[in-house]
């Protein structure tokens, strides 16, 4: 057993900043889309009926349904194609995460200097879903703008 961990002489460790928490989510955010984005762009250009909504036969044999589409599309819309429209969405989607998940720890803290621990050691539920309603309102509140350029 390691005398580092939970010793009694020892101080908590520091909490984390809000804002590392704010940039954790807004990069994790921007990390999964820039990864998914052509699946997001293979869904929106078969809606525009640019691209069709089956795979050619030999891309679904070989690949399957879903991957056969999305192989199609690139041949079809090129790299180019399906990237189109990602910057502005990065951008719009990692000021909305920063937003929300800053303002959530922030509440957090807040409420947790108001409220200590319950028995078991765990934040109270009402706590959680009041920081989760309140960082929600926030972020829609600041991003929607950002939302509505982006799409246009």
């Amino acid at each position: 057993m390691s005398s580092t961990s939970n010793a009694p002489d020892q101080p908590p460790p520091a909490p984390i900043p809000t804002y590392v928490h704010g940039l954790a989510g807004s990069g994790a955010s921007v990390a999964a889309l820039a990864l998914l984005y052509p699946l997001d762009q293979l869904r929106t250009l078969q809606q525009l009926g640019t691209v069709s909504t089956k795979a050619s036969s030999e891309s679904q044999r070989k690949y399957g349904r879903t991957i056969g589409q999305l192989i199609d599309a690139f041949e079809q819309e090129g790299t180019d194609g399906m990237y189109r429209g990602l910057t502005p969405a990065l951008v719009t989607l990692s000021v909305s995460n920063f937003i929300f998940f800053f303002t959530y720890q922030a509440m957090r803290a807040a409420l947790a200097k108001k409220r200590p621990r319950n028995a078991s050691g765990a934040r109270e539920t009402l706590d959680n879903l009041s920081a989760s309603t309140v960082a929600g309102v926030l972020n829609v509140l600041a991003t929607n703008p950002l939302w509505l350029a982006s799409i246009r």
